[in-house]
């Protein structure tokens, strides 16, 4: 349901068509991140426009490795607060965010990606006549490799609590197995942030550690696979 409801938000916006899988092949081949985009309620940038909310990393922790890809993006706006800022005017009881996110990845010749993955960092606060739900989901392609869903009911209250947010493929599925050598990949990363208050005065803060999440891209040689 999350992933139909982004796709659907990132062709209306004019980008899917620009981040199809066809579309890594072109003048910039040699080049691994070939494109990205990110839109939603909490988030709009893209690499090909200097405007937007979402700042993109490449390998910003360490030197860069022939087999291995740190993509960070710092989402400035994916923040669900409450009571709202009053820039933000007036907003029902019930309410989210949603960030979509897709990365055109084009590995180098004689590689292939054998391995995905998204970490990042929750910071929840509630009070207890609060509903707080979270969605996260990591795909490749068609292929659907993690979901982590979170549920707070409304009996229960949080205070700063800290929640790892780890997106692994499920190996049992034999996920990436079928990726070819030097195949090109579409790689999508949706988020969302629900709230359900009883009243408009109710405290609320959802937001991710440092507004940050890192997805790492693991390639191996192809003699290997």
């Amino acid at each position: 349901m999350l992933r139909s409801f982004v796709l659907k938000s990132l062709m209306l916006a004019g980008i899917m068509p620009t981040l199809t899988e066809a579309a890594v092949k072109g003048d910039r081949s040699q080049e691994f991140i070939y494109d990205w985009s990110a839109l939603g309620s909490g988030c709009r940038g893209q690499q090909s426009v200097s405007e937007g909310n979402v700042e993109f990393l490449l390998n910003p922790s360490k030197a860069p490795s022939l087999n291995r890809y740190q993509l960070r993006f710092v989402l400035e706006k994916f923040r669900l607060e409450s009571p709202v800022p009053k820039d933000q005017g007036p907003t029902h009881l019930e309410f989210a965010r949603d960030c979509a996110i897709r990365v055109a990845l084009n590995p180098p010749p004689g590689k292939r990606i054998v391995d995905v993955e998204a970490v990042s960092n929750y910071r929840l606060s509630k009070e207890a006549s609060s509903e707080m739900k979270t969605m996260a989901q990591l795909t490749l392609g068609m292929t659907t490799l993690a979901t982590a869903r979170l549920e707070f009911p409304s009996s229960q209250s949080l205070r700063k609590a800290q929640h790892e947010l780890r997106l692994v493929p499920q190996r049992s599925a034999g996920d990436l197995a079928e990726v070819r050598c030097g195949q090109s990949k579409l790689l999508g990363l949706d988020l969302l942030f629900y709230i359900n208050r009883s009243n408009s005065n109710a405290k609320v803060d959802m937001n991710l550690e440092n507004r940050e999440i890192d997805v790492l891209v693991d390639l191996e040689d192809c003699e290997k696979a």
